[in-house]
C-alpha cells in the first residue's frame, strides 16, 4: 500500500511520541546503530556536509533559536558531560583543532579583531576580573611568560623555569624589601606598584639561575639600573636632607609661593 502523507499528518504526534517511547527503550541499541552507520558512511557524510555547509548550519541556527530553552536545560543538566566529552575531544584532537583556529583566524583577521575588541569592551570589569584570577592562581606563570616575553625581545641571557620562580616566590606574598603585602594586578589607587615583579640582581647577567630576585614593582622602580653604592648615596644624602629640614621655613616658604 503506498504511503499516505494525509495519514502522517493526521497522526505526527502520535508517530513522533512512539518514536520517542521506543527510543527512549532503545536507547543504547540505537545510539550503537548510528554510531555504526556513521562510521561505514564517514565519506558519504563529509561531502554531504561540504555541498551543503551553508543550510545544515542554517537549519541548526534555526532549531537553536526555537529550542534555546531546551537546550539550556540540557546544557545545565549535562555540563559535567559536556566538559568531559569537550576535554576528551580537545585532547584526541589538539593539532587539528589548532591548525583549524589558525586557518580561520588567518582568513578572517580583522572580523576576528574587532569582534575581541568588541568583546572586551563590553566587559571590561569581567575581562579584567578574569585576567586577575588567572595571575592569581598562576602567578609563576605569569611572571615567567612575561620575562620570557621581554628576554627574547631584549636578547637577554635568560634559564628561567616556572619550577624555579616557585622556589624563590615569597610565601606570604610580603615584599622583601619594602615590607607590604603585594597583590596581583593594579591598586585601589589605579596604580601597579603593589604587584609581584622579578628583579635582576645584576641586570647585565640576566634572567639566570641566582641572579633574580621577586620583589614588588615600586621596590625594582626604585633600584632600577642603580648599583648598591649608588643606592645608599642617595639614602645616605636624603636622609641628611631630611635631617637639616626646618619644617617652620617650609612651611613658610609654602605659603610665600602661594
Amino acid at each position: 500500500m503506498p504511503f499516505d502523507s494525509g495519514d502522517y499528518e493526521a497522526n505526527k504526534e502520535k508517530l513522533a511520541a512512539r518514536k520517542k517511547a521506543y527510543y527512549e527503550a532503545n536507547k543504547e541499541k540505537e545510539r550503537a546503530r548510528q554510531k555504526a552507520w556513521r562510521e561505514a558512511n564517514k565519506e558519504k557524510i563529509k561531502a554531504y556536509y561540504e555541498a551543503n555547509k551553508e543550510k545544515v548550519a542554517a537549519r541548526k541556527k534555526a532549531w537553536r533559536e526555537a529550542n534555546k530553552e531546551k537546550v539550556k536545560a540540557y546544557n545545565e543538566a549535562n555540563k559535567e558531560k559536556k566538559a568531559a566529552w569537550s576535554k576528551a575531544y580537545y585532547e584526541a584532537n589538539k593539532e587539528k583543532l589548532a591548525a583549524r583556529g589558525k586557518a580561520y583566524y588567518e582568513a578572517n583577521k580583522e572580523k576576528v579583531t574587532v569582534l575581541h575588541k568588541a568583546y572586551r569592551e563590553a566587559n571590561k570589569e569581567k575581562e579584567a576580573a578574569r585576567k586577575k584570577a588567572w595571575r592569581e592562581a598562576n602567578k609563576e606563570k605569569s611572571m615567567l611568560h612575561t620575562v620570557r616575553k621581554r628576554a627574547k625581545k631584549n636578547s637577554i641571557p635568560f634559564n628561567l623555569t616556572e619550577d624555579y620562580l616557585k622556589s624563590i616566590y615569597p610565601y606570604d606574598m610580603i615584599c622583601p624589601v619594602l615590607g607590604f603585602e603585594m597583590s596581583m594586578g593594579a591598586d585601589e589607587k589605579g596604580s601597579n606598584d603593589t604587584s609581584p615583579s622579578l628583579d635582576r640582581i645584576l641586570p647585565e647577567k640576566g634572567y639566570i639561575q641566582g641572579n633574580v630576585v621577586v620583589v614588588s614593582m615600586r621596590a625594582n622602580a626604585i633600584k632600577r639600573d642603580a648599583t648598591s653604592e649608588e643606592l645608599r648615596k642617595v639614602t645616605d644624602f636624603y636622609e641628611k636632607v631630611f635631617e637639616q629640614l626646618d619644617d617652620s621655613q617650609l612651611e613658610l616658604d609654602f605659603m610665600n609661593e602661594s
